[in-house]
């Protein structure tokens, strides 16, 4: 099988930084604990499938998917604290994506990947993603601009929305253990028995919003 993989170097622009915030301040809270990179001038990085663009599309998606999951997780840390935003991450992916199947019956996949996976049966990201999130993230630690990536075959067209680690409420839940809250690490050993996503840092690569469309 044929696959081109786009480097992120190659697609530079700024990310979209969120303002610094304390956890009750709720400011930012994004989609696996920190922001999508959605610039407009994902425009000049057009991919074209049978007479379609799917970037545009794309990005209509994941920046409803990163609006909904900042509305729920909102709510859940209002009214439960750090720890109760924790299922919200676990429950939303599988809810949306059904939901952004039924609308467009060319998407295959919407999920969350990381090189550090929370749930690793719905985060491992597959061989050509997992290229492109160790291309980003070097790419990332040479202090380079990363913009959404494509990975084009015959049969599929993945576009991928990096997701750094900017903004210091993503440690709560991604940040060392020793300084976690216990209710939080209870939560994570609950939910997520073989969780690897945690000894993030600012500025580190948490990984992608994946979506996976049929050619």
């Amino acid at each position: 099988m044929m696959r081109r993989l786009i480097s992120p170097a190659k697609l530079g622009m700024p990310f979209l930084t969120g303002k610094p915030w304390p956890w009750a301040a709720l400011i930012g809270v994004m989609a696996m604990g920190s922001g999508l990179i959605l610039a407009a001038g994902c425009a000049r990085t057009q991919v074209t499938v049978e007479g379609r663009d799917r970037m545009p599309q794309s990005q209509a998606i994941a920046r409803e998917f990163s609006t909904t999951l900042r509305a729920e997780l909102h709510k859940a840390i209002q009214d439960h604290g750090p720890a109760g935003a924790i299922s919200v991450c676990k429950d939303i992916s599988p809810r949306m994506e059904q939901r952004f199947a039924a609308e467009y019956p060319e998407l295959i996949h919407l999920r969350r990947i990381s090189l550090k996976t929370r749930n690793p049966q719905t985060h491992t990201p597959t061989p050509g993603e997992e290229q492109w999130l160790l291309s980003a993230r070097e790419a990332l630690r040479e202090k380079k601009t990363v913009a959404p990536g494509l990975i084009v075959t015959r049969e599929t067209t993945t576009v991928l929305f990096p997701i750094p680690i900017n903004d210091p409420a993503c440690l709560l839940c991604h940040g060392d253990p020793p300084t976690m809250m216990e209710d939080v690490k209870t939560a994570l050993r609950a939910n997520y028995p073989q969780d690897q996503a945690t000894g993030y840092r600012l500025g580190d690569f948490r990984g992608a919003l994946a979506l996976e469309w049929r050619n």
